[in-house]
């Protein structure tokens, strides 16, 4: 019964989620929509640009921590491994189910599956805490802007206490992941039920795994410009990459919160709207949308990329 109940609960899921597309799409407008997004091409053409450049650097921190176990791939491989990993991620739900194993399934041609599948999970476990540290940023952004030139409140007292709390939140999230970490519970854990006798955190010591995460999150913050253009491009010259940074961090924390939808369907939209309404007036509908759609645009294309670097190995 089980084993039933579960495609058919994805399903309902999805398709709540579209729904919830569809709905905010038709309140925005969808002619203005198009209109909206066929006047910017080349502000798309530059975000695609800006994701090149952080996937560079995240296959420089992939890289970083495939070296402990001993691979045997350059850095272009790694590269487009990364990618590839990355485009089965966008199109997958529960995110890490998609990209991991796929590259998992590369690496054991030159590492073998153990030093393959090692050298993947400790990626997953850097990613993870990289997505905590960034957190912790956006949050001390939030508190350090809290009013806007005009002098207004952009965020409440009672808001403020929310961004503080989450700020010690993710830091004690971190601080115990890194504890967990230098000792290798987590690995020992995954070890006591996988039979990995290979998987030994000394592969990725601290100091190269930070060096690591501190590449994840450069990638992150570069990724941030992305929002900052697209809201260049529909007029608002004020918006900052401050707010950009708020944005995508609030984004990204509500997409993982509501990880189960596929392409963050419906969640992404309903992230970037929340966001904006704490730091601009007026009808924000139609911005989120356009700020969805555009990087859903860049999406397509490096997905398209990635299933034709899987279709070539």
């Amino acid at each position: 019964m089980k084993a039933r109940t579960k495609p058919l609960l994805k399903a309902a899921i999805f398709v709540i989620c579209c729904l919830l597309l569809g709905y905010m799409v038709w309140k925005a407008g969808p002619m203005q929509l198009w209109h909206t997004l066929c006047s910017m091409p080349g502000t798309i053409a530059i975000c695609i640009l800006v994701w090149a450049v952080g996937y560079l650097l995240n296959a420089a921190a992939f890289r970083h921590v495939l070296i402990g176990t001993g691979t045997r791939l350059g850095y272009l491989e790694t590269l487009g491994v990364t990618i590839s990993g990355y485009a089965l991620n966008y199109i997958t739900p529960f995110g890490l189910l998609g990209g991991e194993p796929y590259r998992v399934w590369v690496l054991k041609r030159t590492m073998g599956i153990e030093r393959a599948t090692q050298g993947v999970v400790l990626y997953s476990m850097m990613h993870i805490a990289s997505h905590f540290l960034f957190w912790i940023l956006a949050a001390f952004v939030a508190l350090a802007t809290a009013t806007i030139s005009r002098g207004q409140d952009r965020i409440g007292w009672d808001e403020t206490l929310w961004v503080a709390g989450l700020m010690f939140v993710c830091a004690m999230l971190l601080f115990l992941f890194w504890r967990l970490y230098r000792r290798g519970i987590a690995l020992k854990f995954m070890r006591r039920w996988v039979n990995w006798s290979l998987l030994d955190p000394s592969l990725l010591p601290s100091g190269r795994f930070i060096r690591a995460l501190l590449l994840e999150l450069s990638s992150r913050l570069v990724n941030v410009i992305e929002y900052w253009l697209v809201m260049q491009a529909l007029g608002y010259s004020s918006f900052g990459y401050a707010d950009a940074l708020l944005v995508v961090a609030f984004c990204s924390l509500f997409a993982n919160i509501l990880f189960f939808s596929p392409m963050q369907i419906g969640t992404r939209e309903g992230g970037i709207l929340l966001a904006l309404q704490y730091l601009l007036t007026g009808q924000l509908l139609p911005v989120a949308l356009t700020i969805s759609f555009a990087t859903r645009i860049r999406e397509f294309f490096w997905i398209a990329v990635g299933l034709a670097i899987m279709k070539r190995k």
